[in-house]
């Protein structure tokens, strides 16, 4: 899985409760989705 550096820096690090499974399965199968008015995703 491709990741920008902030995920892996900020998120991750701050958040060691986060599994890498559950990232790949959320963006496999969202339960929903949003783009954003700036062009990002919500997953």
């Amino acid at each position: 899985m491709k990741t920008a550096r902030y995920f892996e820096e900020q998120v991750l690090r701050k958040r060691p409760y986060l599994r890498r499974e559950w990232i790949m399965d959320t963006l496999a199968d969202p339960v929903d989705r949003k783009v954003q008015p700036d062009g990002r995703i919500r997953l």
